[in-house]
């Protein structure tokens, strides 16, 4: 009874500093599906043009971990996939390889190396 007449915010719609999660995925009906799960926030993107003095808004990934490669078909990629998969992974190498270093968590520095590669 009362979920229908309970009043529902409104919406403001993605605004800048909102954090959601993005979840591309492919689902082949009745046999599998995959599907990469990370953290973006909204932040202003840089365009040529303003929207009337609106900007724009972009996503910029916050889940530093790396995606992997064992499971990619190098082939099925596009040049500009490829570039920013490796972007990424260079990202998160540059990001965490500072603080297992810190940490003196050779173990793990090792795997992460092996994990950010370029493709």
């Amino acid at each position: 009874m009362g979920v229908g007449i309970r009043p529902m915010p409104d919406d403001p719609g993605l605004q800048e500093n909102m954090f959601i999660s993005n979840e591309p995925g492919y689902y082949h009906a009745e046999e599998f599906g995959i599907r990469i799960e990370d953290i973006v926030q909204i932040v202003p993107a840089s365009t040529i043009h303003n929207f009337g003095g609106r900007g724009a808004l972009t996503f910029k990934t916050i889940t530093m971990c790396p995606k992997q490669t064992k499971m990619i078909i190098k082939d099925m990629l596009l040049d500009t996939e490829i570039t920013i998969l490796n972007n990424y992974h260079k990202t998160v190498w540059e990001t965490l390889s500072t603080i297992l270093r810190e940490e003196g968590d050779d173990l793990t520095l090792s795997w992460l190396e092996k994990e950010t590669r370029a493709i």
